[in-house]
């Protein structure tokens, strides 16, 4: 009944969302799960640092103080990233010290691009986690896992619905040399909401091929947009059944930043398509010519364009 109660509740929250409107295209990414396969440009970076605070149920308590993750774009087709955070887990009167609960790296490449051509944008991810923390401090795993995702995105008016799927292959903690395997997949939808503002809706989840129960979690947050391309986000995060932690809330400021610069040096002059370049030189040095040769000349360009020529 009360994994019921709490479809029912994220179902009505997403429904709310959908129907609010505004005038700003979607682009949005942290503290989603899901990621868009469209990149950030080359050079440029972005850095999310915020926080968040974790009811997981039966009266355990997490902070997590600070989180960080950091963006770079490569060349305008891939891109980096890593996320670190530190949390601290107080269980049954304990007060354990802070230490590292999530350290993972990872690229992913923009596959397609081209709007109204019917296809979705398309991408692949790959993320490596690296081992955190000894179990037994109360956050973080001692293990390293393989994640491998496909990333489909397309925009729906004003709305972007972002889809992941994917397989984690993960090192057992308990005996040496274990392995399990997971299935990951997450949907979300970001929209504008008014002059400055994105809404956020999500819903992701995971399987394992053992014995293991799988989680599924609800995201709703508010993302606002600053003057420059910084901004700042508020979210919440339920789980929807009972083996995932109940509530989280958090809360993260995203900085935009060029990352590295291009070395100077002589740079490659831009040219246009045969038909651009015949135009320029008709309305310049070929002006004199009569209609009938400007035409002539014209045909041949657009052979040229077309492989013809």
């Amino acid at each position: 009944m009360e994994r019921l109660e709490g479809i029912r509740a994220a179902a009505a929250l997403a429904t709310v969302i959908l129907i609010l409107a505004a005038a700003l295209p979607a682009a949005a990414e942290a503290p989603l799960w899901t990621r868009d396969p469209v990149v950030i440009g080359s050079g440029e970076g972005m850095w999310r640092l915020g926080g968040a605070y974790v009811w997981a149920g039966e009266g355990a308590l997490r902070y997590r103080l600070p989180v960080g993750e950091l963006r770079c774009g490569l060349g305008g087709i891939a891109e980096a990233f890593a996320v670190l955070d530190f949390a601290k887990a107080p269980l049954k009167g304990e007060d354990k010290s802070w230490d590292v609960e999530h350290f993972h790296v990872g690229t992913k490449m923009l596959l397609h691009d081209r709007p109204g051509d019917g296809w979705p944008d398309a991408g692949v991810a790959f993320e490596v986690s690296v081992p955190s923390s000894h179990a037994t401090r109360g956050v973080g795993v001692d293990a390293t896992d393989i994640h491998a995702r496909l990333l489909l995105a397309e925009d729906y008016g004003k709305a972007r619905v972002v889809a992941n799927l994917g397989v984690g292959i993960l090192e057992k903690t308990n005996r040496l040399w274990g392995q399990d395997d997971s299935f990951e997949y997450g949907v979300s939808l970001t929209r504008p909401a008014g002059a400055h503002g994105e809404v956020l809706a999500e819903v992701r989840g995971h399987t394992y091929t053992d014995r293991r129960p799988g989680q599924v979690y609800s995201l709703a947050g508010y993302r606002h947009l600053l003057p420059g391309g910084d901004s700042w986000d508020l979210y919440l995060i339920a789980g929807l059944d009972k083996d995932a932690e109940d509530l989280e809330v958090g809360f993260g400021y995203t900085f935009r930043f060029p990352l590295y610069y291009r070395r100077k040096g002589a740079k490659a002059e831009e040219t246009g398509s045969p038909v651009e370049q015949m135009e320029e030189l008709l309305a310049k040095e070929l002006a004199h010519l009569s209609e009938s040769d400007k035409e002539a000349l014209r045909a041949f360009a657009r052979g040229l364009s077309g492989g013809g020529g």
